[in-house]
């Protein structure tokens, strides 16, 4: 396994706890906004947050339902 990919899980962790916080945003969540701007703003805030962080690295789980529970925890 590559050294990336724990990183690359870190960082989405954070991109599904970002892009939920928009989602419920009331000037981010209503349909005026487009969904490309929704995103861009989402992926920057979790780049910000992810190098603010330390870069975390998360232990890849084995199966599909630690996977879920853990993006259910974000």
């Amino acid at each position: 396994m590559t050294p990336t990919v724990p990183l690359l899980l870190g960082f989405s962790l954070i991109l599904f706890r970002t892009s939920a916080l928009l989602m419920a945003a009331p000037i981010f969540g209503s349909k005026t906004l487009p969904a490309r701007i929704k995103i861009g703003i989402s992926l920057v805030i979790a780049l910000v947050a992810f190098v603010a962080a330390g870069l975390p690295a998360v232990a890849v789980p084995t199966d599909f339902g630690a996977l879920a529970l853990l993006a259910n925890g974000e």
